[in-house]
């Protein structure tokens, strides 16, 4: 049984309960698909960056406290935003750095 995508009219006592409810959601998303697959498309990758489902469900599940997700996400947005500045740079315009 997977779990269902949390309805936005859905009471809930708290935002942390809202943040959980997606973060259950996408988990079980996560979960289901790798389950399907089998052992070989498991470890095997399909993307040029090289990463294999096995690698992600690693990725995300060993500290998966709601502060720690949200502070990957933190440091998600940082990396990018460096990655962005190069981009920006090399089109002639402005970041924020001085």
């Amino acid at each position: 049984m997977s779990v269902p995508f949390p309805r936005p009219t859905e009471p809930a006592s708290s935002r942390t309960d809202v943040h959980l409810r997606y973060l259950a959601y996408f988990r079980d998303g996560v979960g289901r698909r790798v389950e399907a697959m089998s052992e070989d498309e498991v470890r095997r990758s399909r993307v040029p960056s090289g990463w294999t489902p096995l690698e992600l469900v690693r990725h995300l599940a060993p500290r998966a406290t709601l502060e720690r997700v949200l502070l990957h996400v933190v440091q998600e947005h940082a990396r990018h935003l460096g990655q962005l500045d190069i981009v920006a740079e090399l089109a002639g315009g402005v970041t924020d750095e001085v």
